[in-house]
């Protein structure tokens, strides 16, 4: 049997403490085995570098002028626009996975 001997205070408003001790009865466990469950089978991301949101803007940016020069060059039809997409086509893939990377897929943890 493991021996917990190391102590977590935790504070929580009346709601936050209902629900918890809601879904641990309904999981049928402990509080204290509930809170463990969900340690270990929740993923939690790095937190993002405090410049991503500005890193983000620019890369949209990039995307909008990349997108109109693509308009642009269709419209004109003197340049070979294969590039220009395949580098939007780049850039927008970049920015999802930037964008995946510090998301957290399910906001109930927020």
């Amino acid at each position: 049997m493991i021996k917990r001997n190391s102590r977590v205070e935790v504070r929580f408003t009346k709601e936050e403490l209902n629900a918890l001790n809601k879904k641990a009865k309904k999981s049928g466990l402990s509080v204290g085995g509930f809170i463990r469950c969900a340690i270990e089978q929740t993923e939690v991301k790095a937190a993002p570098p405090v410049d991503l949101p500005q890193l983000i803007i620019q890369i949209r940016l990039v995307n909008s002028q990349l997108s109109e020069l693509l308009k642009l060059a269709n419209k004109k039809g003197e340049i070979d626009t294969s590039k220009l997409k395949a580098a939007l086509k780049s850039n927008r893939k970049m920015e999802k996975e930037i964008v995946n990377i510090y998301t957290i897929k399910d906001d109930k943890w927020q």
